[in-house]
């Protein structure tokens, strides 16, 4: 019964997203968790998008989180 209820709860769409964010946290260079992360929450960014950000992400040497987050 316990392990039924933890595969339910690991598959629950709320809790993969939370796993997610604190592991980008812990890493911000996790490029992979990012694009998840966005690609999960759907915020209508299109792959033309994705795809400019990763290249300036490269081009600068910078990761993707790194790129996008906005700088106070």
């Amino acid at each position: 019964m316990c392990n039924l209820w933890k595969k339910l709860f690991f598959n629950c769409l709320e809790v993969k997203v939370i796993i997610l964010c604190l592991g980008l946290i812990i890493n911000m260079n996790n490029n992979s968790a990012f694009l998840q992360i966005i690609n999960i929450i759907g915020r209508n960014i299109g792959t033309e998008t994705i795809k400019k950000i990763e290249e300036y992400a490269y081009k600068t040497k910078n990761n993707l989180f790194s790129v996008t987050s906005i700088n106070v």
